[in-house]
């Protein structure tokens, strides 16, 4: 266990150079490949080899590469086509605000109110529509008018709230909301955020403080609401970060935060319940982000990673934008894991080379040597379940 704290970017890359198989005569020789890759960089992608989470390039010496991402890079239109997804949100002609091509589309109001039906997202027969409506505090709070900013795959709703904002990112696989409390609120902490639930094609399930919703038919999974994180403005004294990323040091988070969902007239509501003891703290420094998320559940993918943490045993990191390894300032210690699904390299194909790419965004020790282990996983674990404590979720999502 070593004292210092290093977060690494998940925008992971696993790239391989290959000879694909039955092209072994044409391969050039092994010894000779790094010197030509040094002195040229063409290649071509092969469309056609795309993957949700990979290209393939040919080379141009007889050999190929695959690069493998964390997070999808490409969606099938409706011709079975893959395309590259792009999430820059674009403003339609009915006065809606969308993001222009993925596997499913997000709607925003241009202007919300109280009466707004909020954020929709739309994916073949399913429909999700959820709305932010109230704020509990010392009195109960609706939601207050307010113009859409965007800025590429994000849209800002200023003090929909007293000294309240959110700000909705559009991910490959997500859609992420953050609500920023700018200071200490006047009217009181926020007791509880109420969201209205709607769903099309799709049952819930409730399981440690997470809520899947379900295909109605298959009962597979197919969207997952989170308990978020929250955290504060508080950076230690040696911390250094990227400045292209927005890194949080693990001692500003609290994961105590409780998502519950209950039904009333016909409508689910969600209501999600903040540390108040947290948010009062003396040493907390606003603005406090609190970050719930909704993810699209890929099924099989090619890589899936998640942070644990011994000081919160229960909470998964599966849907974290770091990486973390090692031991924070308040003694909370961090380990991430990381899986490759391989099978889109041929299994004939004679490797090269393989390398994997971590980007180190920040770190709370900047003056000593960075050391990371990497160790082989040997039990299984899935993306979204695994904590310090468990592997996966033991209870089951069918039968309902």
């Amino acid at each position: 266990m070593f004292n210092k704290f290093l977060n690494l970017l998940v925008i992971v890359c696993m790239l391989f150079a290959f000879v694909p198989f039955g092209n072994f005569a044409e391969a050039k020789n092994k010894d000779n490949l790094k010197e030509e890759k040094e002195t040229t960089k063409e290649r071509l992608e092969l469309v056609e080899e795309r993957t949700a989470l990979s290209k393939t390039y040919d080379n141009l010496d007889g050999t190929l590469s695959t690069e493998i991402t964390q997070i999808p890079q490409h969606y099938q239109d409706n011709k079975g086509q893959w395309r590259e997804i792009n999430n820059n949100l674009t403003s339609t002609k009915e006065g809606k605000i969308k993001n222009k091509e993925n596997s499913f589309i997000v709607e925003f109001d241009e202007k919300i109110n109280s009466h707004s039906k909020g954020m929709e997202i739309h994916e073949d027969r399913y429909k999700v529509n959820l709305q932010l409506a109230k704020v509990a505090n010392e009195t109960i709070e609706t939601l207050q008018p307010s113009i859409g900013d965007i800025t590429d795959n994000q849209i800002t709703y200023e003090e929909i709230f007293e000294d309240i904002s959110a700000i909705y990112t559009i991910g490959e696989n997500y859609v992420k909301e953050d609500i920023i409390l700018e200071s200490y609120p006047q009217n009181g902490l926020p007791e509880k955020f109420s969201y209205t639930l709607d769903l099309q094609g799709l049952a819930y399930k409730a399981i440690d403080n997470r809520i899947y919703l379900l295909d109605k038919e298959t009962k597979e999974s197919v969207y997952l609401i989170e308990a978020p994180f929250m955290y504060d403005s508080y950076k230690p004294k040696e911390f250094k970060a990227v400045a292209e990323i927005d890194s949080v040091p693990e001692e500003a988070k609290s994961y105590n935060l409780t998502l519950n969902v209950k039904e009333k007239d016909n409508q689910l509501i969600v209501d999600l319940i903040p540390d108040l003891e947290w948010l009062s703290a003396p040493e907390r420094q606003y603005p406090v982000v609190i970050d719930p998320m909704i993810t699209r559940l890929q099924g099989k993918n090619d890589m899936v990673d998640t942070t644990i943490r011994n000081s919160f045993p229960t909470t998964t990191g599966g849907n974290d934008k770091e990486l973390g390894v090692g031991t924070a300032g308040d003694g909370n210690t961090v380990r991430s894991l990381l899986r490759f699904d391989l099978t889109s390299i041929p299994s004939a194909a004679e490797i090269l080379s393989a390398n994997l790419n971590l980007y180190l965004t920040s770190t709370n020790n900047s003056a000593a040597a960075i050391n990371i282990r990497l160790h082989e996983m040997t039990n299984s674990w899935e993306e979204n379940e695994a904590s310090w404590k468990y592997k996966k979720i033991l209870l089951t999502l069918s039968g309902m």
